[in-house]
């Protein structure tokens, strides 16, 4: 066993029907830094089964549809955790604990379609959320407590159709809200409230017929606003008056193609 290894990379095959995480072996690979599995076929992700010095992690197109109780507990040097391309349907208060250094979280293309309260409260440091092409429908306003630095939310190709009032209201550091692809078919004038260092909001491919006059109130920092392929009918001056300033800088747009 080679235990001076930093880096390790699992490809599968696909005639492999199962895969176990090899916790014990990996307990002596002290030195083991970036750890990689591919086509796992692993159904759950066990409690404690990974070591304390990792600083990236990524199991992607695996089939895993349960993160056990503590499955990433006390990784103090985690910085990246990527499980796209399985079938986790539900995230945990209890699955994300104890990573201090924890910037990037990537959940896209799973069957996420529950958020329990709490599950981001300890991810303090995350700058990037991932939660694209999944099932989500609903997000509460303490959905994103504790993620005052968070910078990059990726919500599109969910179900969404439409959002509680101060819903990201705690993102004051937040510079880009994709919501391509959903099924928004209203906004309130009070869902984006917080959104203070927005600079790219996309709202492209949903059912919005309209849009509150006060809507983009006290976000002057967006240089991209996306409507393209709605149902909106008109677009209000006052509605984009907060931010004309900026769309008209160079490398500043404003998309409305596609909208009846």
């Amino acid at each position: 066993m080679q235990t001076n290894l930093t880096k390790l990379t699992l490809m599968l095959r696909p005639e492999v029907p199962t895969f176990t995480i090899p916790t014990k072996t990996l307990t002596y690979m002290r030195k083991l830094e970036n750890l990689t599995i591919y086509f796992g076929h692993i159904h759950e992700l066990p409690s404690f089964a990974f070591p304390s010095q990792l600083k990236e992690i990524i199991i992607s197109g695996s089939g895993v549809t349960r993160i056990a109780k503590h499955c990433f507990y006390n990784l103090p040097n985690l910085q990246l955790l990527q499980l796209d391309e399985n079938a986790i349907r539900e995230l945990r208060q209890d699955m994300f604990v104890r990573l201090p250094s924890l910037n990037k979280l990537i959940l896209s293309k799973n069957n996420i379609s529950s958020i329990q309260d709490g599950t981001f409260s300890y991810l303090t440091n995350l700058t990037e959320l991932h939660l694209d092409s999944n099932s989500l429908v609903n997000l509460t306003n303490v959905t994103f407590k504790e993620l005052g630095h968070l910078k990059v939310l990726m919500l599109d190709n969910n179900k969404f159709e439409c959002f509680d009032d101060y819903v990201f209201e705690q993102l004051w550091e937040l510079e880009v809200l994709d919501l391509d692809s959903n099924s928004l078919s209203r906004i309130s004038n009070r869902t984006f409230a917080g959104l203070i260092s927005l600079e790219e909001l996309i709202l492209s491919n949903n059912q919005l017929r309209s849009l509150p006059k006060d809507l983009l109130a006290g976000i002057l920092t967006i240089r991209v606003l996306d409507l393209r392929n709605n149902l909106l009918k008109r677009l209000s001056q006052q509605t984009i008056a907060p931010i004309l300033a900026n769309i008209e800088q160079p490398k500043a747009e404003l998309f409305l193609s596609g909208t009846s």
